[in-house]
């Protein structure tokens, strides 16, 4: 069931001025500090070298990872 977890989001332009001040506020006190803080990390589920691509984007395929697979160079 998780791997097909869809986030969806929505504008604020159509949104009152304070109720946008709100959500930016919120996000400045509560967000920013813990990406600054490290305490929001992706989920790696493997590394590849470059040269991996085709067994990375098998691995894909297959939908048998948890988190992000990355191509170093």
């Amino acid at each position: 069931m998780r791997k097909n977890l869809v986030m969806t989001g929505s504008l604020l332009r159509p949104r009152p001025f304070e109720e946008k001040r709100a959500v930016a506020l919120a996000i400045r006190r509560h967000l920013i500090p813990k990406i600054i803080a490290d305490g929001i990390k992706p989920v790696i589920s493997s590394r590849f070298p470059l040269a991996a691509a085709e067994e990375a984007h098998a691995l894909v395929e297959s939908r048998a990872h948890k988190g992000k697979v990355i191509l170093t160079i």
